[in-house]
């Protein structure tokens, strides 16, 4: 595989496919930035769609960022996945109105799973959130 060639038709493939997945749009996640193996996304904490109710963000919300940032870093390698399973640890409160970033990395790419890692920041570059999923690999990805 040339990373190089894949990922120059991959990048818009994979920015417009997430921009208009409806659970991102909900979430408003954006897709900021996609190497191999990497990819890092970011979500407003909206009070009116993030807040839980002591008024911080929605450990789902956060679990969804996490979710989507490592699909992607998977995403990368020209494969579409499924998350069979996931585990995320939340270290401190995120506060509403502020915006949330997810690096996303894979850290194995086999042929019919993947395991990808993802950290949470908050707008200081404070760790908020550490997260690691088992991914499926359904089929390779065609740009056309």
């Amino acid at each position: 595989m040339n990373n190089t060639t894949d990922l120059s038709r991959l990048r818009p493939y994979l920015i417009n496919r997430y921009a208009n997945n409806p659970h991102v749009k909900l979430l408003h996640i954006q897709v900021i930035e996609i190497e191999h193996g990497k990819a890092i996304l970011t979500m407003p904490s909206l009070p009116a769609v993030h807040a839980n109710s002591f008024s911080v963000v929605h450990g789902g919300s956060v679990a969804s960022l996490a979710d989507t940032a490592m699909s992607v870093a998977c995403n990368s390698y020209g494969k579409f996945v499924v998350t069979l399973e996931m585990n995320i640890n939340y270290l401190r409160p995120i506060p509403l109105a502020k915006v949330i970033k997810s690096c996303g990395e894979v850290i194995h790419g086999g042929r019919q799973t993947m395991v990808a890692e993802a950290t949470l920041y908050n707008e200081d570059n404070v760790v908020v959130a550490k997260a690691r999923g088992t991914f499926f690999v359904t089929e390779t990805i065609d740009c056309k």
